[in-house]
């Protein structure tokens, strides 16, 4: 049986204070010229990253109290791996079943105003859609995962959701379990920037290649198709998607003042997944954007961000109707995973490095700009 308090003492110097059934207390403090940040975190690696016991480490006046769980973190069952697995393959069967009826949509749009040359392959459209939506979504929770699991916070796999007819990608995404609190402020904003930072990257780069060859068509044959229903003009795009299009059309991919692009359903899928990321990327509870705004700022303000936030997306939604889904995903962020106060990482006392607060709030700015809906 693991003596919690000798795998204590290599790191701190160690009196126990205080033990029930679930949890044992030592007031600690570092050995020798080790800051208590440094200490803290060799201890996490060991409890936390080898024996799955959590803790949390915080100040009761003068002294440091360290909080160790008695009880392990579960390891990965072969039940939950099957189900993973199964939601996997669900979920992509879910994701092609949609992208097979947005290009049989498309295809029946085009060909009911005369342009059948425009007619798109069933089955390449179809792989192509699964790709524009699979693909940045696993790449955006692998990347959570792997810092996580590098800086040895125990997390569980991705399990994706499926979500056939009700969700036009065929999907709701993927969530990751978080058994424990990152050792430090610095790993929170690290594991939290790292997917929507991938996964943002990586849709842009689809959403270009996609629009570049999406059918130019003109006005005229646009409007018809409008006229009978069968087409929607894009009244909400992203910064990002905006610049694209812009440097697109100047190299000769886009539209002209008689013809426009229509978008086939990989690119539409592509920017469906770039306003998904604004979403997680909002300052709300356990978003990524709610970890993110954590890391960088304290509970209180955390806390704060989140009810303005929500207020902004609900008037914003009532005043804007092409953007009451905004208002609608945030309010259920907010009643899910916001109405708790978000403890930052496992070490309270935690502080992040002035040099990197200002790099990561750079680079969470960057993220909200580029993926922020605008009206067009």
């Amino acid at each position: 049986m693991l003596n919690i308090q000798e795998v204590i003492n290599k790191y701190f110097k160690s009196v126990l204070v205080n033990e029930d059934e679930n949890f044992i207390e030592f007031i600690v403090e570092p050995k020798g010229d080790v800051a208590i940040e440094d200490a803290f975190e060799r201890l996490y690696t060991e409890l936390v990253g080898r024996y799955n016991h959590a803790i949390i480490l915080f100040r009761d006046n003068s002294n440091y109290v360290l909080r160790v769980s008695r009880r392990t973190q579960g390891t990965q069952s072969r039940r939950r791996r099957m189900i993973i697995a199964a939601l996997f393959i669900a979920t992509i069967a879910s994701v092609a079943y949609a992208g097979y009826l947005t290009t049989q949509y498309f295809n029946l749009a085009v060909l009911s105003i005369g342009l059948g040359s425009l007619k798109l392959n069933i089955f390449v459209s179809t792989i192509l859609f699964t790709l524009a939506v699979m693909a940045p979504i696993m790449v955006h929770e692998l990347s959570h995962y792997y810092v996580a699991r590098k800086s040895m916070v125990p997390v569980t796999p991705p399990m994706l959701i499926p979500a056939p007819i009700v969700s036009p990608l065929g999907t709701f995404g993927a969530i990751i379990g978080m058994k424990h609190l990152p050792k430090s402020l610095k790993d929170l904003v690290r594991v939290g920037l790292a997917g929507p930072l991938a996964g943002t990257i990586l849709s842009y780069m689809i959403f270009t290649a996609m629009y570049m060859i999406s059918p130019v068509v003109s006005y005229s044959a646009v409007s018809e198709a409008i006229s009978k229903g069968l087409m929607q003009e894009l009244h909400v795009l992203t910064l990002g998607a905006v610049l694209i299009m812009k440097v697109a059309d100047v190299l000769g991919y886009g539209g002209s003042e008689a013809s426009t692009v229509i978008l086939n359903p990989p690119a539409i899928a592509a920017l469906f997944i770039i306003l998904i990321h604004f979403i997680n990327l909002l300052p709300l509870g356990q978003l990524d954007g709610g970890h993110i705004f954590r890391g960088l700022t304290s509970m209180r303000t955390h806390k704060l961000a989140g009810f303005i936030t929500l207020a902004i997306a609900l008037v914003t939604a009532m005043v804007v109707p092409n953007l009451l889904w905004l208002g609608i995903f945030a309010l259920l962020a907010f009643l899910i995973t916001g109405l708790r106060a978000h403890p930052g990482a496992a070490n309270l006392e935690s502080k992040l490095p002035k040099k990197n607060k200002v790099i990561y709030s750079l680079i969470y700015a960057i993220l909200l700009l580029i993926t922020a809906p605008i009206i067009v």
